[in-house]
């Protein structure tokens, strides 16, 4: 495993494109212009991005690969996504803080499976807090904290495809603006 440490803030995209990464911020601030996303795993495995805070991008982490960990990273002021995690199977996402999401705290769509989502605060989302769509199944939703989302705490979508055998347990939702 390759560990990579920040040692100063950065104000673009950090692009992991290799397998076996460990990302360690260690508290500095990925800071973006409103667009793209603070940091994009594309195709890799067994990577972890932790310590970070990223900030003003459309997406804070988006996550388009399988196996990997996304761990105690605080994401704010982002216009859309806090943690997308596309098309992404077998991740970890622990412990993050997520903040003034434009859309969604965490969103796993197409076809996202056996994920955990465990042991994260969610705060002020424009929607939901955590929103499980597009045909993901198997994922374990656990423990989370969310406040003051703009409409459902968490949200699993039966409108489009079929979300099966998602656990939700041990979930605290605290004023959403519309259900649990």
């Amino acid at each position: 495993n390759n560990i990579c440490t920040l040692t100063t803030d950065v104000t673009e995209t950090i692009e992991i494109q290799d397998n076996g990464i460990t990302l360690d911020c260690d508290g500095h601030t990925i800071t973006g212009t409103g667009t793209g996303s603070g940091v994009f795993l594309n195709s890799v495995d067994n990577v972890t991005v932790k310590n970070c805070t990223i900030t003003n991008f459309s997406d804070g982490i988006l996550l388009a690969s399988d196996n990997n960990t996304l761990q105690d990273n605080t994401i704010t002021d982002v216009g859309d996504d806090g943690i997308d995690l596309n098309d992404s199977d077998d991740n970890q996402i622990k412990g993050n803080t997520v903040t003034r999401a434009g859309d969604d705290g965490i969103t796993l769509d197409d076809e996202s499976d056996g994920n955990t989502v465990e042991g994260n605060t969610i705060r002020n989302s424009g929607s939901d807090g955590i929103f499980v769509e597009d045909d993901s199944d198997d994922n374990d939703i656990l423990n989370n904290i969310i406040f003051d989302s703009g409409d459902d705490g968490i949200e699993l979508d039966d409108d489009e495809d079929d979300n099966d055998n998602n656990r939700f347990e041990g979930n605290c939702i605290i004023n959403s603006g519309g259900e649990g």
